[in-house]
C-alpha cells in the first residue's frame, strides 16, 4: 500500500471510529451522581472535558503510523476466516505478535488496520482492546 492509499484508509477508519486512538478504543463512565468527573477504561480519574481533550490529542497521533498501518493491513490481510470473535488474542496480544513483522505497531493503529480489513470487532469488560473476527 502506498503512503496516499494508507494515509486515506487510516483517515477514513479514524472518522468513523470516534473512540479509537494511538492506544485503542476508548470509553469514559461518569461517576454516579457527577455529570462532570468520572473514569476511563484506562482507569484515569478526570472531567469530562479533560477526556475529550486527551482523547483528541491521543487520535491526532494515529496518522503519523501510516506505514505501520500498510504493514498491519498486508499481515492481516493473510488470515484466514473464522466462525466467532477470537477472544485468545485481544488487539494488544495481536500487536505484540505482529510486531515481530512490522517493528513497534501501536495498538490502535492495529485496530486501525482490523477494521479497514472488514473485521468484526467485539470489546468485553470495557477494555480498550478489542477482539476481533477475521
Amino acid at each position: 500500500m502506498k503512503k496516499h492509499e494508507a494515509l486515506k484508509a487510516l483517515k477514513q477508519v479514524i472518522a468513523s471510529e470516534p473512540w479509537l486512538s494511538i492506544e485503542g478504543l476508548h470509553s469514559f463512565e461518569f461517576f454516579k451522581g457527577d455529570a462532570e468527573e468520572g473514569k476511563d477504561n484506562f482507569g484515569k480519574e478526570m472531567t469530562g472535558k479533560e477526556f475529550t481533550n486527551s482523547l483528541a490529542g491521543l487520535r491526532r497521533g494515529l496518522g503519523l503510523y501510516w506505514q505501520e498501518f500498510a504493514g498491519a493491513c498486508a499481515l492481516l490481510e493473510g488470515m484466514g476466516k473464522i466462525k466467532a470473535i477470537n477472544r485468545r488474542y485481544s488487539s494488544y496480544g495481536l500487536k505484540h505478535l505482529f510486531e515481530k513483522e512490522t517493528g513497534y505497531l501501536p495498538n490502535g493503529v492495529l485496530i486501525a488496520a482490523a477494521i479497514h480489513c472488514g473485521f468484526r470487532y467485539k470489546v468485553y469488560d470495557n477494555s480498550p482492546n478489542p477482539c476481533f473476527k477475521p
